[in-house]
């Protein structure tokens, strides 16, 4: 029998988080210094609505996040999700980050709209994502690709936590910001 596990409720700096994985990227965020705002804007799709998790400004740059829980697939739910989130890019012609897990020093996948074209119905867009303190903070990850390594189990790509070398590839912002992530409380 398995058993859903359902989210902790989380308040934290003002806000009422529906996960504590969600205040974790809050945290995140406001310590690594992008700007961000939390279910501020839903959006009405062609067939359904979309409420993103969050919305984030880097320089000119605007980008929305779902989170998600660890080892999350967007083809878990029977392709539900993803085709949501397709039809979310296809009709805003906004970016969507997947941050799977809570903040770590890895790459995730961002749904974007220039691997998107009309015709294509089926397509899956994997467009390596990361987190940086420097030069764009939201950037193609596609340097980092050379050192990640394949988790054959779950076909994800991860890259072993080094906090020397973490901190050379993302920045010492990064690793300060996601150790921040990880050391919050939450009032407890």
């Amino acid at each position: 029998m398995s058993r859903e596990i359902k989210a902790i409720e989380t308040v934290w700096n003002g806000y009422r988080f529906r996960s504590r994985t969600e205040a974790r990227w809050a945290v995140f965020f406001t310590s690594i210094g992008i700007g961000w705002s939390y279910e501020d804007e839903g959006f009405q799709l062609s067939d359904c609505k979309y409420l993103p998790d969050f919305r984030l400004v880097v320089g000119s740059s605007v980008y929305y996040c779902e989170v998600k829980k660890e080892g999350y697939d967007e083809m878990d739910s029977g392709g539900v999700d993803h085709e949501k989130f397709r039809k979310f890019v296809m009709e805003t012609g906004n970016d969507l980050i997947i941050l799977s897990g809570p903040p770590n020093c890895r790459i995730y996948n961002r749904y974007t709209r220039r691997l998107l074209s009309q015709e294509t119905q089926f397509v899956i867009p994997v467009y390596a994502t990361v987190f940086q303190d420097y030069g764009d903070m939201v950037s193609d990850g596609t340097r980092f690709l050379q050192i990640a390594r394949l988790d054959e189990k779950t076909g994800e790509l991860n890259l072993d936590f080094d906090e020397r070398r973490m901190r050379k590839a993302f920045g010492r912002g990064h690793v300060k910001a996601l150790y921040a992530s990880r050391a919050e409380r939450f009032g407890t």
